[in-house]
């Protein structure tokens, strides 16, 4: 697209568009580029998403549909991502957590305090023996070590095996899983 002002007697635009040269310099050369105008229009927006054509014309104003097809197809996939991906940030933020909640310490809400806090909870009900294999193989102490603390805590029943220890640290998993889950979804109703 070439753009030629005239010096002399004011400008005098003037554009190549499908290989014809055409002149701004009479009320008929304006309804003809209003025509073509409309023509581009109806094309374009019959390929391209309408919402975007309509954003890149109130933003470039209508003489924007004076670029040849290829580009204006190019720059409505562009809008359109553009603004996909401008909806998505702000629905990513909207799922951030609110740090001014007045229900809970700010320093807690960006650190993921509060599922600590409800992790230590759901560890606090459970048996007490099961809060012990978890916490312990959490620390990374082996079974081995692991059955001599329940021994010298006279915990019951005595002598566990190894296999038996992983087998209630299974369940004990599984029960501390329900209690989060259920904690959570009391929290988010």
């Amino acid at each position: 697209m070439l753009y030629l002002y005239n010096a002399g007697s004011g400008p005098v635009v003037t554009w190549v568009r499908d290989a014809c040269t055409m002149s701004l310099s009479s009320p008929e050369d304006e309804a003809d580029v209003e025509e073509t105008r409309r023509r581009v229009y109806e094309r374009l927006k019959n390929v391209a998403d309408e919402d975007a054509v309509h954003d890149l014309i109130a933003r470039h104003g209508p003489q924007f549909l004076d670029r040849d097809l290829p580009f204006l197809i190019v720059a409505a996939r562009n809008q359109l991502r553009s603004r996909l991906r401008r909806a998505h940030r702000e629905h990513l933020a909207l799922q951030m957590p609110d740090l001014a909640d007045p229900s809970g310490d700010a320093y807690d809400a960006a650190t993921g305090r509060i599922g600590v806090d409800a992790l230590l909870s759901a560890l606090a009900r459970l048996d007490p023996r099961d809060t012990l294999l978890l916490w312990r193989f959490a620390e990374g102490v082996p079974d081995k070590e692991i059955a001599a603390e329940w021994e010298a805590r006279q915990l019951k029943p005595s002598n566990p095996s190894a296999a038996a220890l992983r087998k209630r640290r299974e369940r004990a998993r599984e029960k501390l899983r329900s209690m989060l889950d259920s904690s959570a979804n009391t929290n988010d109703g």
